[in-house]
Formats: C-alpha cells, structure tokens, sequence
C-alpha cells in the first residue's frame, strides 16, 4: 500500500512539474551601464580623449539616475585625479536621451546655489554622443 502510493506520488509530482518555463525577460535599456569619455568631434575632425579624461564616465541606472565622475591631470603633481562626481537623472523623450546634471555653485564663497545642466544624447553603432556648444562628446560603454 505504501508503495503503492509513493508511486503514485511520484508520477503526480513528476507530471505535474511543467517544464516549460515561461521566463519574461525585461528589456533593458541600451545607455544602462557605465559609459567612458573618449573622444570629440569639432565638425569632421575626430580627437580623443587623453588617458586620465578617458576614465571620466557617465553611469546610467535602470531608476532613471546615476552619476557624472571626471578626472583631471593635476599640474603640480602631473598625477590623473577625480576632478567631480555629480548625480544625474535621466530620461528618453522623442529618441532623444535627456541628462540633467546637478552641481553646486557658489558666488564670493559665500552664496550656495544649485545649477542643473541639460544634455541631450543619441545611441549609435556602440556610441554615445553628446552635442555640447560647438563640438559632439563621444562615449563607449564599458
């Protein structure tokens, strides 16, 4: 009898254990991740970046947030140091990657006031490219 049972038992489970495994997967924004500084263009002219700029980067959330880290080659010392980190927020309007940094300004050292700076950016071929002024800030993903 008990055999009997656990046999049965076991072709319940084993039957009613579905295979199938419907697994929806969530697609992923494609500027998610952490994207380096690397080059600019000034019209057709492509320049890159120094080595110590190339470690600055842009590194996107799946929350719509993230941060804005640069690097700078320090005079004195001729060493690459963090030059800023900024929290950023972002958003996808009409094709169009919209980045707000936040930073602090200051005047006299004595007024605090915050600034927020407005960058627009497409995704193409594996780069991210910001227009700022007269030049287009290139960005690979890593």
């Amino acid at each position: 009898m008990i055999k009997k049972l656990t046999i049965y038992l076991f072709f319940f489970l084993t039957l009613s254990c579905s295979a199938d495994k419907d697994v929806i997967e969530e697609s992923v924004d494609p500027i998610i991740g952490k994207w380096f500084f690397h080059s600019y263009n000034i019209g057709a002219n492509e320049t890159l970046y120094d080595e110590c700029k190339q470690k600055g980067y842009f590194q996107f959330t799946k929350n719509g947030g993230g941060d804005h880290v640069t690097y700078w080659v320090n005079r004195e010392t001729n060493k690459c140091s963090l030059d800023q980190s900024k929290k950023i927020q972002w958003y996808v309007e009409d094709e169009l990657y919209n980045i707000k940094v936040f930073s602090q300004g200051s005047y006299g050292g004595i007024l605090s006031f915050g600034i927020t700076y407005l960058y627009q950016g497409t995704i193409s071929e594996g780069i991210l490219r910001m227009p700022v002024g007269y030049e287009t800030i290139n960005f690979i993903k890593n």
